[in-house]
């Protein structure tokens, strides 16, 4: 990201991530408001979408348009965050939820600091955009990899 917030400055960083906070807001709202039998499914579906800001760096687009995949990317995370938290409620007992619920948090948290220091040495040896193009493929194939399972596809919400 620091590509961005080098050819648009920090301004243009702010303006960026305040889009994506937006889409987080319209896409939780979105998804709260609407009756889906496979919750998990759809918020699974629309976390693959967080990759448009990913792949948008290594194409070094204006900053319209990086607003603009920032405020999908961040409808994407808005819808999953809700289904996967309401599936969370719904379907792990009382008695379990905290222990699942401190490995989810455990496997997000650990995904950042990885990332950023696979990306170091990446980046010394391909380009900005090759890099962001890798890091959005395997955002893919890491968001869609869960919907492999049945039991994902299927687990209906009632």
């Amino acid at each position: 990201m620091l590509t961005v917030q080098q050819s648009h400055g920090a301004a243009g960083w702010g303006i960026a991530m305040s889009s994506n906070g937006l889409g987080i807001v319209l896409g939780s709202i979105v998804v709260f408001r609407t009756q889906v039998r496979h919750l998990l499914c759809v918020g699974q579906a629309a976390a693959i979408v967080g990759a448009v800001p990913l792949v948008l760096v290594g194409l070094e687009p204006s900053l319209g348009l990086f607003s603009a995949g920032a405020l999908l990317g961040g409808i994407g995370l808005g819808v999953f965050a809700v289904a996967w938290e309401t599936c969370l409620g719904h379907h792990v007992r009382n008695s379990e939820l905290s222990r699942v619920a401190s490995y989810d948090t455990l496997g997000s948290l650990v995904a950042v600091p990885l990332g950023q220091l696979a990306v170091v040495p990446l980046a010394a040896v391909a380009s900005h955009s090759l890099v962001a193009y890798v890091a959005g493929g395997l955002y893919v194939v890491v968001c869609s990899a869960p919907l492999a399972s049945r039991h994902v596809r299927m687990l209906r919400q009632s």
